[in-house]
């Protein structure tokens, strides 16, 4: 078979240190040094004097949020009076909501206003807006005023390294234009083209309505693709996942100035790609205070807008010609139409069928649930061997479905994995088959259809049965399993809407020119991310050692941890689950030879990895077990077997206060009807509300669960979900 080539490589350093040392520079969270650019707009009118005109200033930022999600920019370039030092305005803790917003905590806003928008896109890092107003008092009566305002568009900008290539192309725009001795602002809105010709690079702006040249001005200096200026006295700041450029004119020698920002315009959207909940900055052609507002794209086709100083509005929308989002009020009011970024996470207001223009720009903000609510899917297996996925949604039944037949693709060799569209609300299942690693997708209409990696990407790669999904630390979809060569294979769909699957071959382009040799596994492999930006793959090798290959945002290189050997784990491993439990580490629990369960520990800020094993336990089946962590209580929940009885156990450690000895409850045992009997354990889960919930397969081949609000009843809750499921 042909091997596949890594798409990305990731700089990296030569470590010399422990694999404990090294792991503990995962504790690095994602936001860590995230590069970040602001342009901006300020009005400042310190006295409530007729007589004394405002101050009009553009500006330009450069800098990085810590990871204690605090902004500070190290440099900054006011247009007028060129680069500034620090300043209280502008250095704020960032104060992030659950809705996707933020807020500047300083105490230079306190008496005023600020809000903002930001999201997370594929690589985690901050992007969106921001909006502050500083409010004083006319120093002759109590009416308060805006003494100082500004706006602000923010990006994770691209590294020095991107090439100037990734800046070309077009893009839709919006700015606001203000002259500074009179005040008088213009929203213009329209196309740009950056285009390169010989050793030239040529910025070209065109008027919306007609495509008219509005102006044309030439690159002067750049750092890569994401950080350029142009002899007309702007600057450019392209993002990281190249989808969204901002720019500022702060040369304010000829009484105009002017920022804003744009859009690629070189993508189709779909309306499952677009729906969500947008946060809106809003600037008027006359107005001196932006408005902010939130706009929620239904996936059935309607929307609904509200906001400050903003009607409530709701009507349609639909996607026009793959390109154009457009709504339509149910009140009359006029036909907008928005474009979004390549990313999906910006929405850019580019028309309406009314004048004057206005500056809109959205980042997504939460989003909006599907119609259908999945509340949880479960893969089981058939009687037959069939894949099976089990959908529980709101105000519905439980709905079963074969996704091979569903689809008809080809049928599964092993253990099916599931998980849900985070902009959809679709299910989707992944097996490995004859054919290749094979992805079953739910479509709105409620078919299924199916696509296998190794022959769409023209990579003929076929995997073992085992394959291990978890999501990556900035969003995306991770696939990982042994190919039938034995290369370790991680197949990558980034979370940015429209994206294509990737395939990257581990041994090949990570592991073997570095003379570490892939894990042989036996068995089940897993895979998790962690909050401190990590990502793992462990299996059970033929030694029976837990060995893990694994890196990190700093580690940069993949790397092969014998974790028993690290944890002195002497006794041969079977069975095999993880967990990750944010702050509290990461756990691998297993079965050693005298069938007592295992746990492998480790957090950041340990030095070593740590191995605890229930010798007070009952002996465990060397097969299925599966661990949860509940972060209500603190705890890993595990759920095994007795080798003895085959009654279905249910372990509870505590992360919190670790009792003496580890507690542990019979679900199910004997004495009980056959259909409540378990033969094999597939997953154990926490929902939102507290619910712990075992699902099994009994002796008929029946799926079933169990379920409970507290870890140690005796008394659990019983579904057979086959028998509901339709």
């Amino acid at each position: 078979m042909p091997r596949t080539r890594e798409i990305r490589r990731t700089a990296s350093a030569t470590l010399h240190a422990s694999p404990a040392a090294l792991e503990s520079l995962e504790s690095r969270v994602v936001l860590a040094a995230t590069e970040i650019a602001a342009v901006g707009l300020s009005y400042d009118f310190s006295q409530f004097d007729p007589e004394i005109p405002p101050t009009y200033r553009s500006y330009t930022l450069l800098g990085s949020v810590s990871d204690e999600n605090v902004m500070r920019y190290r440099m900054r370039w006011d247009g007028a009076a060129g680069a500034g030092p620090a300043s209280p305005v502008r250095d704020a803790q960032l104060v992030l909501t659950d809705n996707g917003a933020f807020r500047y905590q300083t105490p230079y806003w306190t008496s005023g206003s600020s809000t903002g928008a930001q999201f997370l896109p594929e690589d985690g890092y901050t992007v969106g807006w921001w909006r502050g107003h500083k409010m004083k008092d006319d120093i002759v009566g109590d009416t308060p005023y805006v003494a100082h305002s500004e706006e602000q568009f923010i990006v994770a900008v691209g590294a020095p390294t991107m090439p100037f290539a990734a800046a070309l192309g077009n893009y839709r725009f919006s700015m606001i234009e203000r002259d500074t001795q009179t005040g008088i602002e213009t929203i213009r809105t329209g196309r740009i083209a950056i285009q390169r010709g010989g050793d030239e690079r040529n910025v070209t702006f065109y008027e919306a309505a007609t495509d008219r040249l509005l102006f044309q001005t030439s690159v002067t200096s750049w750092t890569g693709g994401s950080r350029f200026t142009t002899s007309a006295g702007q600057q450019f700041f392209l993002s990281a996942d190249g989808s969204t450029l901002i720019f500022a004119d702060v040369a304010s020698g000829d009484r105009s100035i002017h920022a804003g920002v744009a859009v690629r315009i070189d993508r189709e959207a779909t309306a499952e790609e677009v729906a969500g909940t947008y946060h809106i900055l809003q600037r008027g052609r006359y107005s001196r205070e932006s408005i902010s507002w939130t706009l929620t794209l239904s996936p059935d086709g309607t929307f609904e807008s509200r906001g400050e100083y903003v009607s409530s509005d709701h009507g349609s929308w639909f996607v026009y010609k793959n390109s154009e989002i457009v709504l339509r009020s149910d009140s009359g009011s006029p036909e907008s139409r928005y474009v979004i970024s390549t990313s999906g996470a910006g929405l850019l207001h580019i028309g309406a069928s009314v004048s004057p223009p206005r500056l809109a720009f959205g980042t997504r903000a939460t989003i909006a649930p599907s119609r259908s609510d999945p509340v949880l899917g479960v893969p089981s297996v058939g009687a037959d061997g069939e894949g099976l996925v089990f959908i529980d949604r709101t105000n519905a039944p439980w709905t079963v479905t074969d996704v091979a037949e569903a689809s008809g693709g080809p049928r599964a060799n092993g253990p099916l994995l599931t998980w849900f569209d985070s902009r959809t609300g679709l299910a989707r299942a992944a097996a490995s088959t004859d054919r290749g690693l094979t992805v079953y997708s739910e479509l709105a209409n409620g078919m299924w259809t199916f696509e296998v990696l190794g022959e769409t990407l023209g990579t003929g790669t076929v995997l073992r049965p085992e394959i291990a999904t978890t999501t990556g630390p900035g969003g995306s979809r991770n696939i990982v399993g042994l190919s039938t060569e034995g290369d370790l294979i991680r197949y990558v769909l980034p979370r940015s809407p429209g994206a294509s699957w990737n395939e990257w071959n581990l041994s090949e382009n990570q592991l073997d020119w570095r003379g570490l040799a892939t894990p042989q596994y036996i068995g089940r492999i897993v895979a998790t991310a962690t909050s401190w930006g990590g990502l793992n793959i462990a299996g059970i090798d033929s030694s029976g050692h837990l060995v893990t290959v694994w890196t990190s945002l700093t580690a940069g290189r993949w790397y092969i941890s014998n974790l028993s050997e690290y944890a002195g784990v002497t006794s041969p491993l079977t069975g095999l689950d993880v967990a990750a439990a944010g702050s509290r580490g990461i756990h691998f629990s297993a079965i050693n030879a005298s069938g007592k369960i295992t746990i492998v520990s480790w957090k950041p800020g340990d030095a070593y990895w740590n191995a605890t094993t229930f010798e007070a336990s009952p002996a465990m089946k060397h097969d299925e077990m599966s661990i949860a962590f509940d972060p209500r209580t603190g705890s890993l929940y595990i759920a095994t077997a007795r080798l003895d009885s085959g009654s279905l156990i249910l372990h509870t450690v505590s992360l919190l206060l670790p009792p003496p000895t580890t507690p542990w409850v019979t679900v199910s045992g004997f004495g009980v009807p056959i259909e409540r009997r378990v033969v094999r354990v597939l997953d154990v889960r926490i929902d939102a509300t507290g619910i712990i919930s075992v699902f099994t397969i009994n002796p008929a081949d029946e799926t079933t669960r169990f379920t409970s609000l507290f870890s140690l009843n005796t008394d659990w809750g019983f579904e057979n979900i086959t028998d509901l499921a339709r």
